[in-house]
């Protein structure tokens, strides 16, 4: 299974590997895990931190000095942009390699260009400045927030007809 095609948070995908050197998701990411996150409604000021939700517990854990430029130009979608040593770890901890979607991302090849050739809902024209995966999107990043954001546009529908 290629991570991509998952229903996690772009956080939870690309950054939260990033606190794992050396390790793999299956020694990290349990049962109760549920997703990861840039901030979190409740806590005001995270800084430059991640959320990690399980079942009964959150955990805030900052950004290691090491990898902080490419956590920036992560929260910034610039997937391809980040260090070779990041990319690598990323695809280390989930256990892919170049045949992976992930890989097409992070390296932009046309692999993933292909994946997008199949979907009719999102098309991503790839060009030298633009990145292969969709931007980083801070209501679906927040944790609380997206369920929120849903209901308020759900509410906005709802009372326009």
């Amino acid at each position: 299974m290629d991570i991509i095609n998952n229903k996690k948070s772009k956080s939870t995908i690309f950054i939260l590997p990033l606190l794992y050197p050396g390790i793999q998701f299956t020694d990290v990411l349990t049962d109760n895990f549920i997703n990861c996150f840039i901030s979190d409604i409740r806590y005001q000021d995270l800084g430059n931190g991640l959320v990690i939700e399980f079942d009964n517990d959150i955990v805030r854990f900052s950004i290691p000095k090491d990898v902080y430029k490419d956590y920036k130009k992560l929260l910034q979608s610039k997937y391809s942009k980040i260090s070779d040593e990041s990319k690598e770890q990323i695809l280390y901890f989930w256990n892919l390699d170049e045949t992976s979607y992930l890989y097409s991302v992070l390296y932009k090849t046309n692999k993933i260009l292909d994946y997008w050739s199949t979907k009719t809902e999102k098309q991503i024209h790839a060009s030298s400045e633009k990145e292969y995966w969709p931007k980083l999107n801070i209501y679906e990043e927040t944790r609380g927030m997206g369920s929120l954001y849903k209901m308020f546009n759900f509410n906005l529908t709802k009372n326009d007809g």
